[in-house]
């Protein structure tokens, strides 16, 4: 579990949007999540994420927000100076689902 205080604060504003996508990108579990949901490399990238909201619901206890994650991978080779095997950027794309309780801004995170 972690906090999303600044996003939470956010809700109904304009900007939410990027609000939660620099709060989210600083998370740890949301890194960890996006590197379980890779299907084509096996290391995640995230300097050029992109977070596409597209759903946002609302009561007086939680916010419930399905995200689309763009980001890319690559396939992580040996490293070595006569390593054959091109490093190119593979893109990806994974559902997720944030909870965020209103009260203490505690957040939850999942694979959709």
């Amino acid at each position: 579990m972690f906090f999303l205080p600044n996003t939470t604060s956010a809700f109904n504003s304009e900007r939410f949007d990027a609000t939660l996508k620099q709060e989210l990108a600083a998370q740890d579990e949301f890194a960890k999540l996006l590197q379980q949901s890779m299907q084509f490399g096996s290391c995640a990238l995230l300097d050029e994420l992109e977070i596409m909201l597209n759903k946002v619901a609302a009561d007086d206890v939680q916010i419930r927000i399905e995200i689309g994650a763009f980001y890319h991978s690559i396939i992580a080779g040996c490293n070595c100076a006569d390593d054959p095997s091109p490093v190119e950027k593979n893109n990806e794309y994974a559902e997720i689902s944030v909870t965020i309780n209103r009260q203490n801004t505690a957040a939850i995170l999942k694979a959709l």
